[in-house]
């Protein structure tokens, strides 16, 4: 089985190293070949554009996709990440990879959340029309009044290196169910 995580500085680990992101801690934990295929500052357009290269040419058994935050914040509409998403799932469908969504975590801007948060809901809706495997970074970030949970997020955008474990953990117990 050989996993790769396409995304932006989320996957990637920023502003810390590989070494220190949800995709190598997960790696690690569950003992799998990820592969870390996050690019900081990506937009879903710019994934989709190396999709081909970054994805589809490592042979991959599976494909996780997160991305839509710097969309957000680059006031890109849900209906461009929508088809930028479903693009490269189709793309891995394709190639017999199988694809796993991941849905963005919390921000604590309030017009990119608004925005992140109809793009998660279109997920969760996509993801249950095409029986396609979710990870849910999202709702276990947060606390019960729907805050988000102290000292997870170092800049508002991007996890603290506790932020980064609670994904591992996450994307640990999620993947054990999925895969």
């Amino acid at each position: 089985m050989k996993i790769v995580a396409i995304g932006d500085s989320i996957t990637y680990g920023f502003p810390y190293t590989m070494n220190d992101s949800w995709v190598r801690l997960t790696s690690d934990k569950l003992n799998l070949n990820i592969i870390n295929q996050g690019v900081c500052g990506d937009l879903t357009r710019d994934m989709l554009y190396r999709f081909s290269q970054d994805v589809l040419s490592l042979n991959p058994t599976h494909v996780i996709i997160m991305g839509g935050t710097n969309d957000a914040y680059c006031n890109l509409t849900v209906d461009e990440i929508r088809r930028n998403i479903s693009k490269m799932v189709k793309q891995s469908l394709n190639q017999n990879i199988i694809p796993i969504l991941a849905l963005p975590i919390p921000c604590a801007e309030l017009n990119e959340e608004k925005t992140l948060g109809r793009y998660r809901d279109w997920i969760s809706c996509f993801t249950a029309s095409q029986k396609v495997a979710l990870l849910d970074f999202y709702s276990q970030m947060l606390k019960k009044d729907g805050k988000i949970q102290d000292l997870i997020l170092i800049d508002g955008v991007h996890p603290s290196l506790k932020g980064y474990d609670l994904m591992m953990k996450l994307a640990v117990a999620q993947l054990r169910i999925i895969l």
